[in-house]
């Protein structure tokens, strides 16, 4: 029988108490009251396979242990069932820690899941990776490659939730014990408890007595930094150093020289005064802060926002040191669970708005940064991007001079498609040979060809006809993008002559007519309507099982880009924790993922098929897919759903749809007549 970490933590909940109900469950383990169901039923199945009483159910959701019950059967004999988050931990772990270690199909042989599972896994993680600035690359053996400093942050990220288990690795689950072994094999010479030891020490020594949080922090740096001494090079940190007692630091240098068993020159003993001066320096912090974490925070912000706009914010200097200010106070805030209540957002104007709804989709990408639910706090975000795009904004269209490199043809489609989609002027367009003679360099911001240049001078290449990669060159470059809201600016500024209400009805017409978004604050999703389109609903006659019925359902939203795909995964995880439970009275399935993991925006999605979907024993023609950007935002439309399915027969023709147009008509006659 299968086991989850979930249904251990039921079981020992069960053991200690003896008595409980659900609701005590679903509030001391902070698990879901459907969950606690789901996960007695199949503990039950697992008793009496073992011929043992099952758990006594009584009224008012009353549990009691029988007299035989035994936690011994879940920790024995037992396969047990690796998560979709602690898969990816095991393999962040690995690649942060003994990444040559790494081997995908042993992996899987390992947790007990398909190759392919694997290695979507490996993808989301590669990609997670990416974001924060490292790579991996494979030549025999997986490596990891990037800063050192934004390496530290992650592995302290995930190295300080288990310092209490290396601590006391009693009890422990299958899931605790593959990681100490992955850590075994990270220092195959030393024991971790042993190094903890000597930090507890040092401590001691220092007077210093650490909050929880505090304290697994200081620790996992530590070990982390005698990683970098085993195996790479202890990075400097150029932080001011505190007033620290340095007997104290060469005894416990000493002591870890003896530990290891290999001498430390006086090279490395200054780095590890280096790195231990600056822990120490951190140690004031009411609520500690990972500088070095606040740093990757903006610079991955930063980067997102560049890319999403096609502006080079990471060239405004002004907002890369605000930002960083800004940022400490923000994440002790988030942290703390204070909350701003200050009337922010009202100081947005309206053309402010847009950049409120990118700043509020980018930060849902972002570790910490995701956490904020506050408008005013997103608002303080977006104050400093309009500031910067003022700046920007006096300097916006760049002076290009175009040297052919591959025919007059090719040039005039780069020309057009520079002067069509970025901030520039193109200045001239001059053969490659002319390039020695010019002689008004000086007027010039950048030069751009499609060839090699043999001369001593700074230019950018690219292709003729513009890729993914030369767009983010050209960015880089700090040459802006065109968009929807750079356009409404540089516009906006040229009708400064207009009275303010001829101004906003001229604008009003440039945004209607050519295509621009509506710059408006996004409306609020009251209804149906605002979820479904006839783009998103399809009519299909295939035998099909569940699993696939899944896949097209969430590509849709893919298609739509509403989610990515990892989007997906988070879908079969929570039906693979909680069975069939989103089938609706058996008439249709309503299927969601995690709203944190892959999601852009909320939207839904719609199948009819004119075959049966088989659900276990429920059969369905309709399957409705939801993603949501947070738990509250598709409430009213779902609400909608559900009182057209109680007191409406509109199932029937939605069914009995030929059409997707058809279907979505039937769909909003019922929502209009009814709600």
């Amino acid at each position: 029988m299968l086991i989850s970490a979930r249904m251990l933590e039921i079981v020992k909940h069960l053991s200690q108490y003896q008595q409980t109900t659900y609701k005590e469950i679903e509030q001391a383990l902070n698990i879901k009251e459907r969950n606690v169901r789901y996960d007695i039923e199949r503990i039950n199945e697992i008793l009496i396979e073992n011929q043992l009483s099952p758990i006594m159910k009584g009224g008012k959701g009353i549990l009691k242990i029988p007299e035989d019950f035994s936690i011994k059967v879940f920790e024995v004999n037992n396969e047990y069932i690796y998560s979709h988050d602690e898969r990816l931990s095991i393999i962040l772990i690995y690649l942060l820690f003994c990444s040559q270690q790494f081997n995908l199909s042993q992996l899987s042989k390992d947790l007990l899941v398909s190759r392919s599972t694997i290695k979507n896994d490996f993808d989301e993680i590669e990609t997670y990776l990416l974001e924060q600035g490292l790579t991996i690359t494979y030549d025999e053996c997986f490596q990891l490659n990037g800063d050192n400093k934004k390496r530290i942050a992650l592995m302290v990220n995930e190295l300080k939730k288990y310092i209490l288990l290396i601590k006391d690795s009693h009890h422990l689950n299958s899931y605790q014990k593959y990681l100490l072994d992955i850590f075994k094999l990270s220092f195959p010479e030393i024991l971790l408890k042993e190094i903890i030891m000597l930090i507890d020490d040092m401590l001691e020594m220092m007077d210093l007595t650490l909050r929880d949080e505090a304290y697994n922090w200081y620790v996992a740096h530590v070990i982390c930094m005698i990683w970098f001494f085993e195996n790479k090079e202890i990075p400097v940190f150029d932080f001011a150093f505190v007033e620290t007692d340095r007997n104290i630091i060469d005894q416990f240098i000493e002591d870890i020289e003896h530990l290891v068993n290999k001498p430390i020159n006086e090279k490395n003993k200054n780095k590890m005064v280096n790195y231990l001066n600056y822990l120490n320096r951190f140690l004031d912090y009411e609520e500690h802060v990972d500088m070095i974490k606040v740093e990757s925070i903006v610079t991955c912000f930063i980067s997102e926002m560049s890319i999403e706009m096609g502006i080079p914010f990471q060239n405004d200097p002004v907002l890369i040191e605000g930002l960083f200010n800004h940022m400490v106070p923000l994440i002790q805030r988030i942290q703390l669970g204070v909350v701003v209540d200050e009337n922010v957002v009202s100081l947005l104007s309206t053309k402010n708005l847009e950049i409120f709804e990118i700043v509020t989709r980018v930060i849902k990408r972002i570790e910490l940064l995701k956490n904020i639910t506050n408008e005013n706090e997103i608002a303080y975000l977006v104050i400093h991007f309009v500031a910067s795009l003022k700046r920007i904004h006096h300097n916006e269209r760049k002076r290009i001079l175009l040297v052919c490199g591959h025919g007059y043809g090719t040039t005039t489609m780069l020309k057009e498609s520079l002067l069509s989609e970025y901030q520039v002027e193109i200045v001239d367009t001059i053969p490659k040979y002319k390039l020695s003679t010019y002689q008004n360099l000086d007027q010039v911001d950048k030069i751009i060809t499609t060839t090699k240049l043999d001369l001593d001078i700074d230019y950018l290449q690219v292709n003729p006809i513009l890729t993914k990669l030369d767009d983010r060159c050209l960015i880089n470059a700090g040459i802006a993008r065109k968009s929807p809201l750079s356009n409404y600016y540089s516009i906006n500024k040229s009708l400064d002559f207009l009275k303010d209400e001829d101004r906003t009805r001229v604008l009003e017409v440039i945004r209607r007519e050519l295509g621009y978004r509506d710059l408006g604050k996004p409306k609020k999703i009251g209804q149906l309507a605002d979820l479904l389109n006839e783009d998103v609903i399809q009519i299909i006659d295939q035998d099909m099982t569940w699993e696939e019925a899944v896949i097209q359902s969430c590509h849709i939203l893919e298609e739509s880009y509403a989610v990515n795909r990892n989007y997906l995964e988070t879908i079969f995880d929570i039906i693979e924790q909680n069975g069939f439970y989103f089938i609706v009275d058996g008439k249709f399935a309503l299927l969601h993922g995690n709203c944190e993991v892959g999601v852009y925006k909320t939207a839904m999605s719609m199948i009819i098929n004119q075959k049966k979907v088989k659900f276990g024993d429920k059969e369905i023609q309709v399957i409705f897919c939801l993603s949501s950007k947070d738990q509250k935002e598709h409430i009213p439309a779902i609400i909608n759903l559900m009182k057209l399915e109680k007191t409406t027969d509109f199932m029937k023709y939605i069914v009995k749809s030929q059409t997707s147009q058809e279907a979505y008509e039937v769909l909003m006659d019922y929502e209009r007549r009814f709600i």
